[in-house]
């Protein structure tokens, strides 16, 4: 986990700058322990949940203080998304015009996803999306018979498009995500 620490901290160090010049100095730190906890928590069914982000970041008896700090930083009003935003877009500059230096071919993915949450019904930013999972249930099969066509089904979840610069070697660089 050292490893992954040394490799988040480097390559959010540019971000840090800013956020220095924005933010106080201890949500700056509780800011890095945050994205330290998330990657750690990352395959827990309940990693995401604050209590038990606070818990894991600093330790079972100190929870409430974890909670507190997390929730400090997110409501902070020295600093926005745009930051972040701003931070990515640079990062993705950076790369390409390094790629191009060296001559590679540069490549932009553009990803624009889906995921169903058919059974959220008062999540915050849920979106009507197409079930991929409901379509392949309607595909005839041996002994059922589903109207084939029609139209497609419809469920609760999230959009989000995604922009990343690829070289042949290297680093992917995020250049933009949305919501």
């Amino acid at each position: 986990m050292q490893r992954v620490t040394s490799l988040m901290e480097e390559y959010l160090e540019p971000l840090a700058r800013p956020l220095d010049a924005y933010v106080d100095k201890r949500l700056v730190r509780t800011f890095f322990q945050l994205i330290r906890t998330i990657i750690e928590a990352r395959n827990q069914s309940t990693g995401l949940m604050v209590s038990e982000l606070g818990s894991t970041m600093l330790s079972g008896r100190q929870a409430t203080a974890g909670e507190k700090r997390i929730h400090r930083l997110l409501t902070s009003e020295k600093w926005s998304e745009e930051l972040i935003r701003i931070f990515q877009w640079n990062q993705a500059q950076e790369r390409y015009e390094e790629l191009k230096r060296e001559g590679e071919e540069i490549l932009v993915v553009w990803d624009g996803s889906e995921i169903e949450k058919p059974e959220s019904q008062k999540a915050e930013d849920l979106c009507a999306v197409r079930s991929s999972k409901a379509a392949r249930r309607k595909k005839s099969r041996k002994g059922i018979f589903n109207q084939p066509g029609g139209k497609p089904i419809i469920v609760q979840g999230y959009e989000w498009t995604a922009c990343v610069v690829v070289g042949e070697k290297g680093k992917p660089s995020l250049a933009m995500m949305d919501f």
